[in-house]
Formats: C-alpha cells, structure tokens, sequence
C-alpha cells in the first residue's frame, strides 16, 4: 500500500469483506492522496506546513475517504471534525507566528 500510509486494522478487514482485495486498497490510497494534497493546498495556501503536518492531515484525510466507501458514517464524521479543526488550529498557530514575527521586527527597527 501506500508507503506512507499505514491501514488500520478494521478498516482492511471492511474494505475486504467488501471486496476490496489489497491493489483496490492501494489505488484507492494512492487516489485519496493526491485529493488530499489538493485539499491540503487549497485549505492551507500561502502556510508553511511541516512535514508532520502534511503527514497527519493527508493521513487523517485517507482514513475519512476510505470510512466514506464502506459507509462507517459515524467514523466519516469524526474524521470530518478532526480533519476541520486540524486545519483550524495550524493556520491560528501559523497566523499567530507570524504576527510575532512582524512584531519582533517592528522592535528591531525601533532600536
């Protein structure tokens, strides 16, 4: 499967009841990775995310697609949550950074 992408356990074994054999998974991982690198630039553009950032979103964001396909609506919208306050709370820690930034710089040129 993905090489970054680790499946829980429960959900391989619904994808499998469902007849989702392990290339069906891996392309549906594969597919759902790159919607989440869209996602992650339209939500997040002009922040600079790390990596672990990146990582826990697209992770996070396979999971709530792959729930979506076996119809788990309950995990779906946990996913949904998680996944929206995620995004809301780096973009309030990076606008808050950045803020600090301006006003480290605005001392420096003060002095």
């Amino acid at each position: 499967m993905g090489a970054d992408y680790e499946l829980p356990q429960a959900l391989k074994i619904r994808l499998n009841k469902l007849g989702y054999d392990d290339e069906k998974i891996a392309e549906k991982i594969t597919e759902y990775s790159e919607e989440a690198r869209v996602y992650i630039n339209l939500e997040l553009e002009g922040f600079e995310l790390k990596e672990e950032e990146i990582h826990l979103i697209k992770n996070n964001y396979i999971q709530y697609k792959l729930f979506s396909d076996v119809e788990m609506e309950s995990l779906v919208e946990d996913k949904r949550i998680f996944i929206r306050e995620l995004i809301a709370n780096i973009k309030k820690n990076k606008l808050r950074l950045q803020n600090e930034e301006k006003e480290k710089a605005k001392r420096i040129k003060v002095f």
